[in-house]
């Protein structure tokens, strides 16, 4: 998975950038990544962009249940 590609990487030159998945929606188990994670989600139900801030990772999972 290119997830795992991207953390080895963040640990190897300790280098930490953010990190945006789209097509959320499609990854079942998000790995656990130690930098900010921007999830790109489509959603049926929103017809415009939506951004909504997310906390900690249980909330962040909150939202994407809602999202799908």
């Amino acid at each position: 998975m290119g997830l795992d590609i991207i953390r080895t990487l963040q640990e190897h030159y300790q280098f930490r950038p953010p990190v945006w998945i789209d097509n959320r929606e499609s990854i079942v188990e998000l790995p656990k990544l130690d930098c900010q994670v921007i999830s790109l989600i489509v959603s049926e139900k929103d017809k415009t962009l939506r951004v909504e801030p997310a906390g900690d990772a249980a909330e962040q999972e909150t939202l994407f249940e809602e999202a799908v």
